[in-house]
């Protein structure tokens, strides 16, 4: 845990304290940091995060589950692993058209696509 920076560390108990999918600053720095090389020029910052799990992907989850989670892991010392997680970063035109800007896979054995992401969401408003 010594590779996380220190404002990070300093607000672990501002992770996952609302259901919303909009992340505090705490939440976006965390993101930031350990999504650093597949975001790209992507930032956290004040965006909206579509949360899913399951062996397949398609269970909906929520920035709680899912910041309760990383905090357990880094509590205990350590980084949760990458090898179960995947990000997707939605283009403006997308992220207007589904109300998120990006979406965090966890858990899945199955390479989720912004088009199942899309199916998802679409269902979920009906």
């Amino acid at each position: 845990m010594e590779n996380v920076p220190k404002d990070i560390i300093h607000c672990l108990n501002e992770f996952g304290t609302d259901l919303s999918g909009a992340l505090n600053i705490c939440e976006s720095r965390y993101l930031d940091f350990y999504f650093e090389k597949q975001r790209n020029v992507f930032s956290f910052k004040g965006k909206k995060v579509y949360f899913l799990t399951g062996n397949s992907g398609s269970k909906r989850s929520d920035k709680r589950t899912y910041f309760n989670e990383t905090k357990r892991i880094l509590n205990m010392g350590s980084i949760p692993s990458h090898l179960m997680q995947q990000l997707l970063v939605f283009s403006e035109a997308e992220s207007k058209q589904i109300g998120y800007d990006a979406a965090i896979i966890t858990g899945s054995k199955k390479y989720i696509t912004k088009e199942d992401i899309n199916k998802k969401i679409k269902q979920e408003i009906k």
